[in-house]
């Protein structure tokens, strides 16, 4: 190797490791803030803490699966008015559980510089991890659910007959189920890629289709069930009694949203400032994510990993559009497209790719460096709704991101 190609490698090599450093520490920095503003940021007249007091208090409605089930935990330990909380602390454990579990997987398969690089992808994990508006919410516990999907699949279904072929299905449709009542996204965001790896193994779509049937049909449900004006009303009453909502007032905006805000399931509610600065972080978010993508296949080795990686996210966005449309917490939804991607590569990958592992060909003349090289550029952890809080990105002089939204707002 000669002096200048040396000296070219050991400058990327720097480059991704303090990449690495600043977006941790950007990250883990804020998660210690928000945990130590709690409880106080997890109120439920904001949108994270309303979306996990949702629950069955006259009926059944969307959203309210894990709200229910904490309401009867912590009513049987005798302290049901810490039951939101109590939410509010598992769904932060499950946002560092996610990472340790993410980096596990992305280093023994890419090493250490490059699968941490994939980890600290802005469009990934540090979502999650730096803004309460997304550490407090179901997003890493879904995205679990996701995971658990392909484990099952590819344990019990893709390749078995009989009880265990059985067993498997039960436990698929099960999961797929509890995913969507818990958090309806769930089925546009994160079942598809069951459906992909489905499809990778059968090349039928049909036998894919009728896989994530129940979840489908699950979400036809949830959809239908967005609540009225009496279950608002019996929520809010509840929520006064545990002193956990002043007399008087209204539930905070994810139940009332239920019954009130949107005349429909799916409603555009896009500023035109909101749109043109969703569709820059959507462009920016996508190169991100492919990038990585084509790292983690690349490095696994497979041939025309780029090609492979844009087609992957371009059909998990495909399923998700309805959801863009709908609201505008877009910043979320890639993050939970993306790490159910990533799953599905960790998990799936022989069936979904036809490949195999080779451990360690990260110095392969075949790897993109230039993906390398745009990871550390956009390593910066973004956040959940970007179109709030938006002097985060004025903190950081060399983002991209800050110079195209000021130009843009």
């Amino acid at each position: 190797m000669n002096l200048i190609a040396r000296f070219q490698q050991q400058t990327l090599r720097l480059a991704s490791w303090l990449a690495i450093a600043g977006a941790l520490l950007f990250g883990l920095g804020l998660y210690v803030q928000n945990l130590a503003a709690f409880p106080s940021n997890v109120g439920v007249s904001e949108w994270w803490g309303s979306e996990l007091a949702i629950r069955y208090c006259s009926g059944f409605v969307r959203r309210g699966l894990l709200g229910q089930l904490s309401w009867l935990t912590t009513g049987w330990l005798g302290h049901q008015a810490s039951y939101v909380q109590a939410l509010a602390l598992l769904m932060a454990g499950a946002v560092l559980l996610f990472g340790f579990v993410l980096a596990v997987g992305l280093v023994r398969r890419c090493g250490w510089r490059v699968g941490l690089l994939i980890l600290m992808a802005p469009v990934g994990w540090p979502v999650m991890l730096n803004h309460a508006g997304a550490l407090f919410r179901k997003d890493a516990l879904q995205v679990f659910l996701g995971a658990a999907l392909l484990a099952v699949w590819r344990w019990g279904w893709s390749s078995s007959t009989g009880f265990k072929k059985v067993l498997a299905g039960c436990l698929l449709a099960a999961i797929q189920v509890f995913a969507v009542f818990n958090h309806e996204p769930f089925a546009l965001l994160i079942l598809p890629v069951l459906a992909i790896a489905a499809y990778g193994k059968s090349r039928a779509w049909l036998t894919s289709f009728i896989l994530v049937l129940p979840g489908w049909l699950a979400f036809v449900v949830a959809a239908l069930k967005r609540g009225d004006w009496f279950q608002v009303q019996c929520l809010g009453s509840d929520l006064q009694r545990l002193n956990l909502l002043r007399p008087g007032a209204l539930p905070g905006s994810s139940i009332t949203e239920l019954a009130l805000s949107k005349p429909s399931f799916f409603t555009w509610d896009l500023l035109p400032h909101q749109l043109s600065w969703s569709l820059v972080h959507g462009v920016v978010m996508s190169f991100a994510a492919v990038s990585a993508y084509a790292l983690l296949m690349n490095s696994s080795g497979v041939h025309r990993a780029w090609t492979k990686a844009s087609a992957l996210w371009f059909t998990q966005c495909l399923f998700a559009i309805p959801l863009f449309l709908a609201t505008i917490d877009y910043g979320r939804w890639f993050s939970m497209i993306f790490g159910s991607g990533l799953f599905l590569i960790l998990i799936c990958f022989r069936e979904f790719f036809k490949g195999s592992f080779r451990s360690q060909a990260l110095h392969s003349p075949l790897m993109p460096q230039w993906s390398l090289i745009s990871l550390e550029i956009v390593a910066i952890p973004t956040h959940c709704c970007t179109y709030s809080f938006d002097s985060i990105f004025g903190l950081i002089p060399y983002s991209a991101l800050g110079i195209l939204k000021r130009a843009l707002i």
